[in-house]
């Protein structure tokens, strides 16, 4: 008879740091192992209320944390922990967002009309 195999949860790998640009969809993937399977949770640093939908989605047994549309309010630290009865790990991915912030000519006026009084020539 063959014993029980205890498998902690260990996080195999996750997302590197990297540029995204402005409005883009980023995912960001955390693989874990273990038996029981892992619960896996993302957190933002500095960030206390949960990441939920619509701006985020989770898919791939909660391994695949979707940023729909990213904006620079997006930019940070993520941790992904994963839990089981073993083991509580966790690890973290910097997200950096860049891009030109008024896309469009309506977004740039907008943008100017609230410093100064806006008249069409």
């Amino acid at each position: 008879m063959f014993g029980f195999v205890v498998v902690p949860a260990e996080i195999l790998n996750i997302s590197e740091t990297e540029t995204h640009q402005l409005r883009t969809n980023v995912n960001l993937m955390c693989n874990v192992e273990g038996d029981p399977r892992p619960i896996i949770s993302w957190t933002k640093e500095n960030h206390s209320s949960t990441l939920s939908p619509p701006k985020f989605q989770l898919s791939n047994y909660d391994q695949t944390l979707t940023i729909m549309n990213v904006s620079l309010n997006e930019q940070g630290t993520y941790i992904c922990e994963a839990e089981n009865r073993y083991a509580v790990v966790e690890r973290n991915v910097t997200v950096n967002v860049e891009g030109m912030i008024w896309l469009g000519s309506d977004s740039f006026r907008a943008h100017q009309s609230r410093h100064h009084h806006h008249h069409h020539e």
